[in-house]
């Protein structure tokens, strides 16, 4: 995601925020991912929405 060649694995939780979902993005280090400055995105932020969205229920790649 910031391009600095490290693993930063993307974590789905559809259930929630009521069901719209959200995404989880854990940086990398070199030894591993953490937990530290991890992002989490909304539906709102990629511009959908409603009660049953279920980000992070689906991935496609």
């Amino acid at each position: 995601m910031d391009r600095d060649g490290r693993t930063e694995p993307v974590v789905g939780a559809p259930g929630a925020d009521g069901g719209q979902g959200r995404l989880h993005i854990l940086p990398g280090t070199a030894a591993r991912p953490t937990t530290k400055d991890a992002r989490r995105i909304g539906p709102a932020a990629l511009g959908i929405g409603g009660a049953d969205t279920e980000l992070g229920g689906h991935l496609l790649g």
